[in-house]
């Protein structure tokens, strides 16, 4: 993906200054939600917009100012589908992890983690998996 400078610069949006590296982590995140994307439609997967993702295209067109993430959901099929399909297709430059792939991970949702990248949540700070620049993907059962 290409972004223009001007996508990086600071700014106030709706009263709350959104930082340079914010921004970075951002095109990051859209960076890896156009490789998802690109394995969804590949193998006929559908995906949607929720969460702060979903209110954030429709009330701000765009990123919610305060929002750090990506969420992306699938249908339990689809899902099942992409965990298997996904880490051949993603090389080495991705890694998809969910309490099937990593041990200790504690959430019932998955992550797509951009190798070679930190962002570490808070709650987080302690896991013993790795963590980067990530889009969350859950299975709607």
């Amino acid at each position: 993906m290409k972004f223009d400078d001007d996508f990086f610069k600071a700014e106030v949006r709706e009263g709350f200054e959104i930082t340079s590296m914010m921004k970075r982590a951002w095109a990051a995140q859209m960076e890896v939600f156009q490789v998802v994307a690109d394995v969804c439609r590949k193998n006929k997967l559908r995906y949607f917009a929720d969460w702060g993702t979903l209110l954030g295209a429709v009330r701000h067109k765009g990123m919610i100012p305060w929002d750090d993430d990506i969420d992306v959901c699938m249908l339990r099929k689809d899902y099942d589908t992409f965990m298997r399909v996904a880490p051949k297709e993603m090389g080495d430059t991705y890694i998809f992890m969910d309490a099937h792939t990593e041990p200790r991970y504690p959430l019932m949702f998955g992550k797509m983690v951009k190798k070679g990248t930190r962002f570490i949540e808070e709650a987080y700070q302690q896991a013993n998996y790795p963590l980067g620049i990530y889009i969350d993907i859950f299975p709607y059962d």
